[in-house]
């Protein structure tokens, strides 16, 4: 059964293979996903600062089966230029491996009102470094130059971490006078802070949706964050934090996690968002912050014609972002 397309949007917004450079501060942003696989996407500015990332972002994947997706980047500029251009994403090896392909995406009449781009001003000419499948290995990081300022020298890159699991982090081995010194005691100390419930986010991967003891949902794919969200046609959005979201913004403590469980209720049906993994990493079950949205008015980057067809009843979708508006997180 052909997947319906969903949408992952975030409001902070790729060849690799070995670890990003310390230029590269990626700031990653939200997950999307097919059958068991994870994609995880992020952006980095090289030298760090030095082109300012794109406020507004869209990823949408579509996927046909559990086995290969296609995944449509697109974002604007701020002197108006825009890039767009589509990842296909293949399984290979159960999951061991994937292969990944780069290609132009023409922007449909109605995508370029979405997008709020001018179709006569999308580059996307650093395909043509990009002509041949990409072979990965589960975990990979894959690096994408999309942007190149001759004058500046400076480089926009993409970054998708392609996995069957949680995405591994490593640690730069050229830098190892710094990953020595950081195991100094007191070097620990200068950086240590408490954790707090901030620090912890909601997972769902590879899900399935019940109501009422019934699956109506297994759309597969997931997200993560401090803030998850899972659209329901005809229904509405249910929003999902463990952190204690800023006051008066509408969210109860009535929503409930256990392992790769989160429960909770709308107009009195008894809802079942189910992970293929944990959902928190702790052990037990958890009160989680709930918020319903019936009409689908955040985040704000979010265009008016796909919330439109969210609210009416055409698609799943399901995202996550960092913080709620106005809300300050230390960083």
């Amino acid at each position: 059964m052909k997947k319906a397309i969903q949408f992952c949007l975030s409001a902070a917004a790729f060849l690799l293979l070995s670890p990003p450079c310390a230029a590269q501060k990626i700031v990653w942003g939200g997950t999307l996903g097919f059958g068991d696989t994870i994609i995880r996407h992020g952006m980095a500015s090289i030298p760090d600062g030095a082109l300012k990332l794109p406020d507004g972002q869209s990823s949408n994947i579509t996927s046909t089966d559990t086995d290969a997706a296609s995944v449509v980047r697109a974002f604007k500029l701020a002197d108006g230029r825009s890039i767009v251009y589509k990842l296909i994403v293949k399984r290979l090896e159960n999951g061991a491996r994937f292969e990944a392909l780069l290609q132009a995406h023409e922007p449909t009449l109605e995508q370029v009102q979405e997008w709020g781009i001018d179709p006569g001003r999308v580059e996307n000419g650093f395909l043509s470094k990009y002509t041949q499948p990409i072979t990965l290995n589960n975990g990979d990081i894959l690096s994408l130059d999309v942007l190149f300022e001759p004058r500046s020298k400076a480089k926009l890159v993409e970054f998708f971490q392609i996995s069957t699991g949680d995405p591994i982090a490593r640690r730069n081995p050229d830098k190892l006078d710094e990953v020595i010194a950081r195991r100094n005691p007191d070097n620990l100390k200068a950086e240590a802070r408490a954790l707090t419930l901030d620090d912890l986010t909601l997972t769902v991967s590879g899900y399935e949706v019940w109501r009422n003891g019934e699956k109506i949902n297994d759309g597969g794919g997931g997200t993560s964050g401090r803030y998850i969200w899972l659209g329901l046609p005809q229904v509405g959005r249910a929003i999902f934090t463990l952190s204690t979201p800023p006051q008066g913004a509408g969210f109860e403590k009535k929503a409930i996690v256990n392992k790769n469980q989160l429960i909770f209720s709308i107009d009195g049906a008894l809802y079942e968002w189910i992970s293929k993994r944990k959902i928190v990493s702790a052990e037990g079950s958890f009160y989680v912050w709930m918020k319903f949205d019936p009409t689908f008015t955040f985040p704000p980057i979010i265009a008016p014609k796909i919330a439109e067809k969210i609210n009416g009843g055409t698609r799943w979708s399901y995202g996550s972002f960092d913080r709620w508006p106005g809300e300050k997180k230390e960083d």
